[in-house]
């Protein structure tokens, strides 16, 4: 294989093996320079192959995390006990939830105990404000929709529009009346 030119101060770069590079060859660590043709050929091989080990490693830690996070959340499902049976109470539970950042522990939590108990309406406040927090606009004012004649003319009331303007400003519920 022929040699590159070398520097212009005819300064050599060696390889470690005693052998002339050029600065050009240098800076390809990955190349090995011999007389031998097949050892470079074996190395650009290697070179190939390293790109596809590293793929089926990516995939496969990719698939471990996957199946873990997989496992977590069926086991959340099979462990969970509601709050009630477990002498807690459920919009407390989920108050803490929500002081945390927990919002859908808190929405599971909330609807688990509005099934049991569809007339909760501190349940159901409360599950306004987990709506809130997470933006999901069709729920809101699907549940505000109900709250309101509950509600209307409380302080909770004022919150729950302001909160809806936020979320749905040209839904006509949560209009100011003067």
């Amino acid at each position: 294989m022929p040699l590159a030119p070398l520097h212009q101060n005819n300064e050599s770069t060696g390889d470690g093996e005693g052998r002339q590079v050029s600065p050009a060859q240098s800076l390809k660590p990955e190349r090995i320079i011999s007389g031998n043709r097949r050892r470079g050929q074996v190395v650009a091989k290697r070179k190939g192959r390293s790109h596809m080990v590293a793929l089926s490693a990516f995939a496969a830690s990719f698939g471990l995390m996957a199946g873990y996070y997989a496992l977590q959340f069926f086991w959340k499902k099979v462990r969970y006990t509601k709050p009630c049976q477990r002498g807690i109470d459920p919009v407390g539970e989920a108050e803490v939830f929500l002081a945390y950042g927990r919002t859908r522990d808190a929405v599971r939590v909330l609807k688990d105990s509005l099934r049991d108990n569809p007339d909760n309406l501190p349940a159901k406040v409360t599950l306004l404000r987990a709506y809130s927090s997470e933006c999901n606009r069709e729920a809101y004012c699907l549940l505000a929709r109900d709250v309101q004649s509950q509600v209307q003319g409380q302080p909770v009331w004022h919150t729950i529009q302001e909160n809806g303007r936020r979320l749905a400003p040209q839904d006509p519920l949560f209009e100011a009346k003067l």
